[in-house]
C-alpha cells in the first residue's frame, strides 16, 4: 500500500500532523481490505494542496518512488450521485440561455409525461427532490437485467404514479432528475453525455470525465465497486451492476458519470472561483456568479408550501446538497451552513466551502453505510489540515519531489509524486 501526494505548486502548504492523521484515519478504515481503491483531492480556488491515492496492496510494497513492473493503478471511480448537481449545472446554463425557465412545467417538452399530479411538477421540483417522483423505479432491477435503453426509462417514469402531490414533501428522487436530462434531450437535439462534454469537461480539461464511459476507455481503468454480500445473491449482478460494461457505459444522468478526484477538483476550483467573483482568465464560467449562488442556498422556503417542505426537511439548493449538521448525512461536524456537495453510494463525497474558500473530493469504491460514515470523520481532519495551513508561516509542508516523473503512463503526467509508505509515519 502507498499514498501519493501531488504538488502542484513550488509553495504548497497542508499541515503535516494533519497529513498523517488522514493516512492513519484512512488505513484503519481500509484494514479489512473491503476498499480496494481510494482517490482524495484537496484544495481551493487557487490550488491544489493535497492528492492522496491507495490502491490494492500488492504483494510487494515499492520502495519511495519505485513502481513495480507492469504495475497499474486504476484512477476511474463511478461517482454515483454527485453525478446529479453536475448535471444541475447543464440545466443553469440552459437556463441562462432561455432554453427554459425553472418554473416551466415538465409536460410543456415531454407531453408524455402524464398521470394525476404530474402537470403540476416543474423543473425546480425536479433539481429539488420535491416533485413527488420516485427515487428508483419500481421495474429497476427488471430493467437493468435486459440493459433497457435511456428512452425506456423514461417511458417508464412517465407512466409511474406519484408518490405525493408536488412541492408538498421533501423525498430524494432520482427519477426527477432523469426527466431534466431527457428535457435537455430534447431542446439540445443532442446526447446530454456530449454537451457536458462540450461545454463543462473540456473547456476545464477534465479528460478523465464523461457521462458514461466511451468505448475507448478500457475495463483496466476503472476501480471497481465492491459489492454488499446481499447484491452478490442477486441473479446476473455481474451484468447489470455497478461494474457491468453495460452500467459503466449507459450514462446515467442520476448516477452515472465516471471520473478521478483531480479532474472533480478542477470542477471544485473552477465553482469557488466564479462565487469569489473572480475574473477566469481561460475561459468564463460554466454557469454566472448569481446562478450558481442560487443553485447553492436553501430553495426549500420558495415553493408555495415552505412551512410544510421545511418542517421534517435538511435544505436542498438546485441539485446541490446543503450541509446537514447533526445528520448521518452530514459533510463535516463544523462545517459552516453555506457548504454544499453530495455523497454517493457507490462511496464518494464531494463538498465545497465557500467560506473558507476550500473543497475536498473523496473517491472510494466501498459502498457507503447508513450511518457512522467514516467519511465525515476524515472531512473533519481535512477540514482541520486546511485551517493550520492557513495560519501557519514558513517552510511548505509538502515539498516538490525532485524525482523523476512516476506517472505510470496512466493519465497522471502533470504533476510530480511523492509516495509516502507506512514504515515512514513518526
Amino acid at each position: 500500500m502507498f499514498f501519493s501526494v501531488n504538488d502542484m505548486t513550488h509553495d504548497t502548504r497542508f499541515d503535516v500532523a494533519a497529513l498523517q492523521d488522514a493516512e492513519h484515519l484512512l488505513a484503519g478504515w481500509l484494514a479489512s481490505d473491503a476498499c480496494t481503491a481510494i482517490d482524495a483531492s484537496v484544495g481551493n480556488a487557487d490550488r491544489e494542496l493535497w492528492r492522496m491515492r491507495r490502491d490494492k496492496p500488492t504483494a510487494k510494497e515499492p520502495a519511495l518512488g519505485e513502481t513495480l513492473p507492469g504495475e497499474t493503478l486504476p484512477d476511474l471511480f463511478l461517482i454515483a450521485s454527485p453525478t446529479k448537481p453536475i448535471v444541475a449545472l447543464m440545466v443553469a446554463r440552459l437556463a441562462e440561455q432561455g432554453a427554459f425557465s425553472l418554473a416551466d412545467p415538465v409536460m410543456k417538452f415531454i407531453p408524455e409525461f402524464r398521470g394525476k399530479g404530474k402537470r403540476k411538477i416543474t423543473l425546480a421540483h425536479c433539481l429539488t427532490h420535491t416533485s413527488g417522483l420516485p427515487d428508483m423505479l419500481p421495474e429497476n432491477r427488471q430493467l437493468r437485467c435486459r440493459h433497457a435503453s435511456m428512452d425506456e426509462f423514461v417511458q417508464k417514469v412517465c407512466e409511474t404514479p406519484l408518490l405525493f402531490a408536488p412541492g408538498r414533501k421533501v423525498s430524494y428522487q432520482s427519477m426527477g432528475i432523469l426527466m431534466l436530462a431527457e428535457i435537455m434531450r430534447r431542446v439540445l437535439q443532442q446526447p446530454l453525455a456530449e454537451a457536458m462534454r462540450t461545454h463543462i469537461f473540456q473547456p476545464l480539461q477534465m479528460h478523465d470525465t464523461a457521462l458514461g464511459a466511451p468505448p475507448d476507455w478500457p475495463a483496466t481503468r476503472f476501480a471497481p465497486v465492491r459489492m454488499s454480500a446481499e447484491m452478490q445473491t442477486w441473479e446476473g449482478i455481474e451484468h447489470w451492476g455497478w461494474n457491468s460494461d453495460y452500467w459503466r457505459r449507459f450514462g446515467s444522468p442520476w448516477g452515472g458519470l465516471l471520473s478521478t478526484s483531480a479532474d472533480l477538483g478542477k470542477l471544485c476550483r473552477h465553482l469557488l472561483q466564479i462565487l469569489r467573483g473572480e475574473q477566469l482568465e481561460t475561459q468564463p464560467g460554466v454557469v454566472s456568479r448569481a446562478a450558481l449562488q442560487a443553485m447553492t442556498r436553501d430553495q426549500l422556503g420558495s415553493f408555495p408550501h415552505a412551512a410544510e417542505l421545511r418542517q421534517h426537511a435538511t435544505p436542498w439548493g438546485y441539485g446541490w446538497q446543503m450541509q446537514w449538521p447533526n445528520h448521518p448525512h452530514t459533510f463535516a461536524d463544523f462545517m459552516p451552513p453555506t457548504a454544499f456537495g453530495h455523497w454517493g453510494a457507490t462511496g464518494t463525497l464531494v463538498w465545497l466551502d465557500p467560506a473558507s474558500g476550500s473543497y475536498c473530493v473523496l473517491l472510494t469504491n466501498e459502498p457507503l453505510p447508513a450511518r457512522q460514515r467514516p467519511h465525515t470523520l476524515f472531512s473533519n481532519v481535512v477540514r482541520r489540515g486546511i485551517r493550520l495551513a492557513t495560519v501557519t508561516l514558513g517552510e511548505p509542508a509538502i515539498r516538490r519531489d525532485q524525482s523523476p516523473d512516476l506517472s505510470h503512463g496512466d493519465h497522471r503526467t502533470e504533476h510530480s509524486q511523492l509516495s509516502i509508505r507506512r514504515s515512514q509515519k513518526k
